[in-house]
């Protein structure tokens, strides 16, 4: 057992000092992916004309601009944090890590807060059944399992590799939101969950690739990310869900 867990220890050291070539590249994909899907709203707005849903007009309320950006900021960090680690700079790493952790809650909060405000507009819009239900169990469920991997990675901030993999799985569990634009753009609707298990089956190649084993926090990670989306579908197509959609929607959830 003391040579077992001398091993792992000797591995946690090896790989925290290599190069996060596949993480750095994770991360920039996870942003392309943002940036991709949320042109058309968001980023690159006036070029493509995008006119509110419920609004009907070109400008959308701020509080889309703030979950915008905070969510953008979010991603850009997820390259910023093992670029630095891979070029020594442990020390500005962990004192971001810091500001990391603040802008995790305001991920949360603000993304709570949207969804929130989405409920009223999605009438508005005319959303169907099915859109509002993904919009409100769909996103509790992806907010859900970010905040439980990024505090457990937090909390193994002094195992590198496990922290990094945590960080990485809880950054995958809310690009949902991006893959299904995506899908909307190329016609291809499932492309939201497809996209997401297809980020997950990489890392999982990547632990087996680079360890031969897959990692502990892959499967910890992975399995939250799994457990809270269907969890919360099981519970929208439920009686539950639907008095709960009924709730929030002042009765028009059918």
């Amino acid at each position: 057992m003391a040579l077992s867990n001398s091993i792992a220890e000797v591995e946690g050291v090896i790989e925290a000092r290599r190069p996060s070539v596949f993480f750095v590249a994770m991360s920039v994909v996870l942003l392309v992916l943002v940036a991709a899907g949320f042109a058309p709203t968001f980023f690159l707005r006036s070029m493509f004309g995008t006119i509110d849903p419920a609004l009907g007009t070109p400008q959308m309320p701020w509080h889309l601009y703030l979950h915008g950006t905070v969510l953008t900021a979010w991603f850009v960090l997820l390259i910023v944090q093992p670029v630095l680690v891979a070029a020594g700079r442990t020390d500005l790493h962990r004192w971001l890590g810091a500001f990391g952790a603040v802008l995790a809650v305001l991920v949360i909060v603000v993304s709570v807060w949207t969804v929130t405000k989405s409920f009223p507009r999605n009438l508005v819009a005319g959303v169907d059944l099915v859109g509002r239900r993904a919009n409100l169990f769909g996103n509790t469920a992806t907010l859900l399992a970010f905040g439980v991997c990024v505090a457990k990675g937090l909390s193994c901030r002094n195992q590198p590799d496990a922290h990094k993999r945590l960080m990485l799985l809880g950054s995958i569990a809310i690009i949902a939101q991006a893959t299904q634009r995506i899908g909307f753009l190329v016609n291809f609707a499932p492309l939201g969950i497809f996209g997401v298990l297809a980020l997950l089956i990489v890392v999982l190649a990547h632990d087996l690739w680079s360890r031969r084993r897959v990692h502990w926090a892959t499967v910890w990670g992975g399995t939250a990310l799994i457990a809270c989306n269907v969890l919360f579908v099981a519970i929208a197509r439920s009686p539950i869900g639907m008095a709960i959609m009924n709730s929030v929607y002042g009765g028009a959830a059918a």
